[in-house]
């Protein structure tokens, strides 16, 4: 299988599909139906995807059970380290913030320039990340994984509660466990940026994409 997407996620479709081929070859006895479901969109347009899937076709794909990505494994030196189970997910939600200004020249500096205004909000927001916040799944996790770590991983996980210690462990987490930065918080990414058409005008809007995943329990109209 080739195209976009070899991380996320061509190789679950690849296994699944291999999955169920090799159920067909082998004639596995089954006691019910297997339905390989693939569909397009994923996070970012899931009206073209399982939403349409969901809305149009419910009777055809309605399962007991639906087996899909979530959890991970980890290896370490050839040997399986952890299997891990997802219990909940984040919750995705796109945010557009737009500046408006006065267009103009480029030779002409502008005190409301629409470009620079939203650089500014774009690394606040970037920068002041939401605090830590533990529910029973992450503390379970956490204090399980401390138990097979190195004393010095398991000193981070154990004292990941700790506000005294959270600071100093946050900041290891960012540059050297980014999973565990963030499923720790509900965290705030910039991921599009578009301003402008030409480098020597001042454009008069300027947009970003935020990409906002929210632990379960988060109050979103609040947030």
């Amino acid at each position: 299988m080739y195209g976009r997407g070899s991380i996320d996620d061509k190789d679950k479709v690849t296994a699944a599909l291999m999955v169920t081929m090799l159920l067909k070859r082998l004639k596995a006895p089954l006691d019910r139906d297997v339905i390989l479901l693939g569909e397009a969109g994923e996070e970012g347009g899931p009206g073209v995807g399982i939403g349409f899937m969901v809305d149009k076709h419910w009777d055809e794909i309605a399962c007991e059970y639906a087996l899909t990505e979530g959890g991970t494994m980890t290896s370490r030196d050839g040997k399986v380290r952890t299997v891990e189970i997802a219990t909940t997910e984040k919750v995705p939600r796109g945010v557009r913030l737009v500046a408006h200004g006065s267009a103009g020249h480029g030779s002409r500096p502008r005190l409301d320039n629409a470009v620079a205004h939203l650089s500014h909000a774009v690394w606040a927001i970037s920068s002041n990340q939401p605090p830590i916040r533990l529910n029973d799944t992450t503390r379970t996790y956490f204090e399980r994984l401390a138990t097979i770590s190195s004393p010095e991983d398991a000193a981070r996980y154990n004292h990941v509660g700790d506000p005294a210690r959270a600071p100093a462990i946050e900041a290891y987490f960012a540059e050297h466990e980014l999973t565990h930065y963030s499923i720790l918080r509900t965290s705030v990414v910039p991921t599009i940026l578009k301003a402008g058409f030409r480098s020597n005008v001042i454009p008069s809007e300027a947009e970003a994409t935020i990409d906002i995943r929210a632990l379960p329990d988060e109050d979103m109209p609040k947030f």
